[in-house]
């Protein structure tokens, strides 16, 4: 896959704690959906192009990027426009200001027809204020690619329904195998073979090595990080040997196999892995920058002289070195599977909630013809559509199913073969990433990839991270029925936001200062009294409040 686009698609769609109000949806919403289904019958019949014999215009706000040019005269916006004769007026906001921009849209009348990629907040536009449609009925009588997939995967239907009982918005697919793993440890191999040292498998091993290490190149750096890069964490990968970590989830909150909210930062077992990491930063082991430097900033010290750091986390290794500039470095670099901790827990977090990024395509209440721009989405929903969107819609130019003696990442047969590949120079054949995207697993393993394909290579990027992955991760995911696990997106009620505002902030807060203060040393992770001082402090900054309320959003989306 692009490498590019991977990285973005991977990012929008990782998990995070996310407050989403719900309230009572208004009368004037569900008669505005019956209103509009009686326009199907002027339609073609579900599921066959073009939508309508006699052109439909419906105005569109979407996201613009640099590497697409125009979405009006863009050859996949072309495309689909002849395919379904559904003529969509684009009007683009940029990234930056995004945001204000819908806001202010959303104040005036009338109102865009539909939002694509960038949308307005679902909760306050769609559940409290009315100003979106509810679609739930129309996505099942007129989206028939959909809830295939919903077929598949009925675990979506419920990830995209608000507490209210609504579904405002339809998602978007990256279902990013590896990026379900996202914390990774790479060990340079080169430096490990130099000093004739193995692999570690657990925790005292990995104090051995990077003490051996150290001694050998007083300035080389055992293991460093960033606080904000994708997986560039080293304190949620080693707490991995001590108790499952959800990682920068707040709270550090995470769903017992009895289906309980418990926070792990108050655990004994989070504490004896803080004693752990303040042992390798008394030892001089952990970088310190590590807990305020940015990823930009790591990168560059992983692109010192000597590469000298020798356990770096990183989601991709592509985010520390260009294979094009430092080919040597970037294949010295391999993935090490989660150590043993002293009590023999060993994890590697599985992020199963990620790869749906909710509420991508969205309709308003002055939308002129809700089911021809829903039966208009569903082309999306299939591989050809995703194929089309994403590199172009010339079949056997751009892209070509089934090759004939192609396999896919996984080993099975190949789906299609990409021919157009990505560039990040800007084009306008098709619409990259800021459409709605349809890799699902079993797309993204279907692509061809050579069998010879070197993964030391930017081609091979993607086969060296689904072999790490599969071969040093997914062996270690937690198991739900006997471990802890991750939570999914938790949808909270006006009422509910109104005391987690603040609440998530100082918990977080809270939680980042004092794991830097006991790992750092300045406080002491084995003085009973300031851990007893430190767990007693989440009383004051919220902790039972995001644990009680993040309970109740669970068992209410969980309820039969």
């Amino acid at each position: 896959m692009k490498q590019m686009g991977r990285k973005f698609l991977a990012m929008l769609l990782a998990g995070s704690f996310t407050l989403t109000l719900v309230s009572c949806g208004g009368q004037k919403q569900n008669d505005k959906v019956v209103d509009a289904s009686q326009a199907a019958s002027s339609l073609s019949k579900v599921g066959t192009y073009p939508i309508s014999d006699k052109a439909i215009e419906m105005s569109m706000v979407r996201l613009s990027m640099p590497n697409v040019t125009d979405f009006t005269t863009n050859d996949f916006s072309k495309f689909i426009e002849d395919k379904t004769n559904i003529k969509w007026t684009y009007q683009t906001v940029n990234m930056d200001t995004a945001d204000e921009q819908i806001n202010l849209m959303m104040s005036k009348k009338p109102l865009p027809d539909a939002f694509l990629f960038s949308t307005p907040k679902v909760a306050k536009y769609g559940v409290s204020e009315g100003l979106l449609l509810p679609l739930e009925n129309l996505i099942k009588e007129n989206m028939p690619n959909f809830m295939a997939y919903v077929k598949e995967r009925p675990e979506i239907w419920g990830q995209i329904t608000q507490s209210d009982g609504h579904i405002y918005g339809l998602p978007s697919i990256n279902d990013c195998y590896h990026c379900k793993f996202r914390n990774k440890m790479w060990v340079n191999t080169k430096h490990l073979e130099k000093l004739g040292l193995k692999v570690p498998k657990t925790t005292d091993e990995l104090m051995k090595v990077m003490k051996a290490y150290k001694q050998a190149n007083p300035k080389g750096i055992p293991m460093s990080g960033s606080i904000d890069g994708w997986g560039h964490q080293f304190y949620d990968w080693i707490t991995n040997a001590f108790i499952l970590d959800p990682g920068t989830y707040n709270g550090k909150l995470v769903l017992s196999k009895d289906k309980k909210v418990e926070s792990i930062a108050t655990t004994a077992e989070y504490r004896e892995a803080l004693k752990y990491m303040h042992q390798l930063f008394k030892e001089g082991l952990i970088d310190d920058s590590a807990f305020t430097q940015t990823a930009d900033n790591y990168r560059k010290l992983m692109n010192n002289e000597g590469e000298p750091v020798l356990f770096a986390p990183f989601g991709t290794i592509s985010d520390a070195y260009d294979v094009n500039a430092k080919p040597e470095a970037y294949a010295a670099y391999r993935v090490i599977e989660p150590i043993k901790g002293p009590q023999g827990q060993q994890h590697a977090t599985f992020f199963r909630y990620d790869g749906i990024a909710e509420n991508k395509f969205v309709l308003t209440k002055d939308c002129k013809n809700p089911v021809a721009a829903l039966r208009w989405l569903d082309y999306f929903y299939t591989l050809e559509g995703y194929l089309s969107m994403q590199f172009g819609s010339e079949k056997d130019k751009d892209w070509k199913l089934n090759p004939e003696g192609k396999q896919g990442l996984d080993g099975s047969k190949a789906l299609y073969e990409i021919i157009n590949q990505y560039s990040s120079d800007p084009q306008n054949h098709d619409w990259q990433d800021v459409g709605i995207n349809f890799a699902t697993e079993k797309t993204r393993f279907g692509q061809a990839t050579d069998n010879d394909v070197d993964i030391k290579s930017a081609a091979g990027l993607e086969k060296l991270l689904f072999i790490e992955s599969k071969e040093k991760c997914e062996p270690f995911a937690q198991d739900p029925s006997k471990d802890y696990d991750v939570l999914p997106t938790l949808k909270f009620t006006s009422e509910e936001t109104d005391q987690l505002n603040q609440v998530t902030v100082d918990v977080k807060k809270y939680l980042e200062e004092n794991r830097a203060a006991f790992i750092r040393g300045v406080q002491d992770p084995n003085d009973d009294a300031a851990w007893d001082t430190y767990v007693k402090g989440f009383e004051n900054v919220g902790l039972p409040t995001l644990i009680k309320l993040s309970q109740t959003a669970y068992d209410r989306a969980n309820q039969k």
